[in-house]
């Protein structure tokens, strides 16, 4: 889940969440110094340019510089990639929470957060900026440092001058952490998040239980070790990254773990540590691409439990990151798999478990996929949050079950909550015994199925002008679908696009893609799916992927009545008589710019150049204006020509129809790839 770039944590975020970012801190505004590192293209979309450019007035308080230090030390400074990591926290709430929230709350927050960590026996040091270290000043007055505290907590914002001061004297008699300020921001939303669905869930009956792990964030081996910080360093060996890179090395490690021959372990450890990437972390909706194997597999999204009954009447759904994934561990030994056995057993054709949990992520990264599984009253929904420090009545702390003498430093990983077989086993005793309110009935009625699709605001993307465009009908099974064409290998990096009809596909077309996908790592190439032009869609879209087969990095896929249809550009269908219908593209650019284009990821969108055709150039020059203030750069690609009977001719597809109607086939050659022309000499060469 980690690496993103600046560009990915902007995804989301526009001028309101700045605005909340600013009223959280205290900022007056917001300077975004020349940094190359800075995507101008995302900060367009929020009123941000590259340059010193002062965006926001809101009345007194401190000044905020992005991409470089303060130079007359009168504000607060942090880098793009900070500023991009906090704004991604802020957008994981609701909007319409956020928007109730004030800056004394923030404050409030930190601090209930920091006294947390004092109750539990932490020292805390403050390494942040000056807006919110004055701000926090009474409570570090009152709490103070101990210079001889043997666990010793640093909250950094940016910079982690003290925390490599302190790990330098201390690293080998204590145990120093660092806690980065935007994990505040991240709790904080994850509180909100869950205080809303636990509402919303109720009001249907369904149960709803949050989990932590607060206890193993300060045990980290264990109850039988106190840890320094060189120790904590020793053990990430055994972190699953660092297996791997040296299986051989650990063969009588994995024995233990898996009570296995050491190598029959190693095995049976590649094996289950070969965990299928994420599919589109952003948004709340993330989940697992689907694989099968002997030991892992994850099928619709979800790790597989297994001893599932073949009919139950009721589900408990487990959200949340690798703990309830299963941290490098057979399906058979996950938590889920270790719960069912247990209701199997106390209540056998009851219950199933299904398991959503995610890799290297959070419940804020796969919140919204409750909307799309099936409930019904009396079902289970347990959220599990992994960051150790939510310390309210609300959360239930599962990781004390690992607090026994039993777990010993053989059946975990780097750290005692990426448990092996028995760990996981004790997490779903706890795990039973905290739902057992639920599992004895708790008074829901049991009704049939139902689907939990409660309205969640995001939040907007600026609106271009007076034009409020809602999301279409459908669009949300069409970008699932998009997501899941995408393979496993082109899921990071800068996403394009194209839109094209091909009618058909010509090399004229050929050059626009292929330059595209020299520009970006991943190219959606949208084929018009309406059935309005000389050739249907099915032949149109299967000659584009026979066309651009050797570009790895093209995904050709249908528009779908988002991009170029009747509904959003009626008139791009009837050129020949442009007056008879409204040719204004503006909807269908405004759709592709506030929807389409933003749960995607699409950050450039390519078009040829269009020398003739009105109504496309008009097309091309309305996205040149409205594109851009969603964040979107817009890339024109001057047009291929060839030589045909002496004249250098541009090539497009309304030449290669004329050519074809007047049986001129050696010309018409010189302008398609291979697969077109075969596919219209067997097709269309008689007509």
């Amino acid at each position: 889940m980690g690496g993103k770039s600046i560009g990915d944590r902007l995804r989301f975020v526009g001028r309101e969440a700045v605005e909340l970012y600013c009223r959280l801190f205290g900022y007056s505004s917001i300077t975004i110094r020349s940094d190359h590192s800075i995507p101008t293209d995302r900060l367009l979309a929020v009123g941000l340019v590259e340059g010193e450019n002062e965006i926001l007035e809101n009345g007194s308080g401190d000044v905020l510089f992005v991409g470089d230090d303060d130079p007359l030390g009168r504000g607060d400074s942090v880098s793009a990639e900070q500023f991009a990591i906090d704004l991604e926290a802020v957008v994981s709430c609701p909007c319409d929470v956020a928007r109730t929230l004030s800056r004394s709350m923030f404050v409030d927050k930190v601090s209930s957060y920091l006294e947390g960590f004092i109750d539990r026996g932490w020292s805390v040091e403050l390494d942040v900026r000056p807006t919110l270290s004055r701000a926090l000043e009474e409570f570090e007055a009152s709490a103070g440092s101990n210079a001889d505290a043997c666990r010793i907590l640093v909250i950094c914002d940016g910079k982690t001058e003290k925390y490599n001061r302190l790990l330098s004297s201390l690293g080998q008699t204590a145990r120093i952490e660092k806690y980065w300020l935007a994990y505040f921001l991240r709790e904080w939303s994850v509180e909100l998040l869950c205080d809303r669905y636990e509402k919303q869930l109720k009001e249907r009956s369904v149960f709803f239980y949050r989990v932590n792990w607060a206890w193993g964030f300060d045990s980290f081996f264990g109850s039988r070790y106190f840890p320094t910080s060189e120790d904590i360093a020793k053990r990430s060996e055994f972190s699953q990254m660092a297996i791997r890179s040296n299986t051989s090395s650990k063969g009588s490690f994995l024995s233990g773990m898996f009570d296995l021959a050491e190598e029959e372990a190693q095995e049976r450890f590649l094996a289950v540590s070969a965990i299928p990437p994420v599919a589109d972390p952003f948004c709340g909706a993330a989940r697992h691409r689907d694989t099968s194997s002997p030991f892992l597999n994850v099928v619709d999204g979800d790790r597989l439990t297994t001893d599932v009954p073949e009919t139950w009447r009721r589900s408990i759904h487990l959200f949340g990151g690798c703990t309830f994934f299963g941290y490098a561990i057979e399906d058979s030994n996950t938590v889920a798999s270790c719960l069912q056995r247990r209701l199997n057993a106390d209540f056998p054709g009851v219950w199933r478990v299904v398991n959503h949990g995610i890799w290297g992520g959070n419940f804020e990264h796969c919140h919204k996929r409750i909307s799309d599984i099936a409930l019904r009253e009396g079902d289970v929904v347990v959220v599990s949050y992994a960051m150790g420090n939510m310390l309210s009545s609300k959360w239930d702390d599962l990781s004390v079950s690992l607090n026994s003498d039993s777990i010993g430093p053989r059946e975990y990983y780097d750290r005692v909550v990426h448990c092996g077989k028995r760990g996981y086993e004790r997490i779903g005793e706890e795990l039973t015994l905290l739902i057992g309110h639920a599992l004895d009935g708790g008074g829901a009625s049991h009704s049939g199925d139902f689907e939990f699709r409660k309205d969640f605001s995001v939040w907007p993307v600026p609106v271009v002008g007076d034009l409020a465009i809602e999301a279409p009908e459908g669009l949300h099974a069409y970008i699932q679908e998009v997501r899941d064409a995408v393979p496993l290998d082109h899921m990071e990096g800068i996403v394009g696009a194209i839109v094209m009809n091909c009618n058909p596909f010509t090399l004229g077309h050929r050059h626009v893609v292929e330059y595209a996908s020299h520009c970006v790592d991943r190219l959606y190439l949208f084929v018009v799916e309406e059935d309005r032009s000389v050739f249907p869609f099915s032949d149109r879209i299967e000659l584009v992927r026979k066309g651009t087969a050797d570009l790895p990095n093209v995904i050709v896929l249908r528009s779908g009545s988002f991009m170029i249809s009747s509904t959003t550009f009626p008139g791009y269908f009837v050129k020949d008589d442009p007056g008879s219908v409204d040719v204004d593209p503006t909807l269908d650019v405004e759709v592709f710019g506030k929807w389409v284009a933003p749960a995607l990821g699409i950050a450039v969108r390519f078009v040829g150049q269009e020398p003739f055709d009105r109504v496309t150039r008009n097309y091309n020059e309305k996205m040149k204006a409205i594109l851009p203030r969603y964040g979107i750069e817009l890339v024109e690609i001057p047009r291929k020509t060839q030589r045909i009977n002496g004249v250098e001719t541009v090539i497009s597809a309304s030449t290669v129809r004329k050519l074809l109607a007047e049986k001129e086939y050696a010309a018409l050659s010189e302008l398609v790839p291979d697969t077109t022309y075969d596919y219209l000499m067997s097709n269309c060469r008689d007509r």
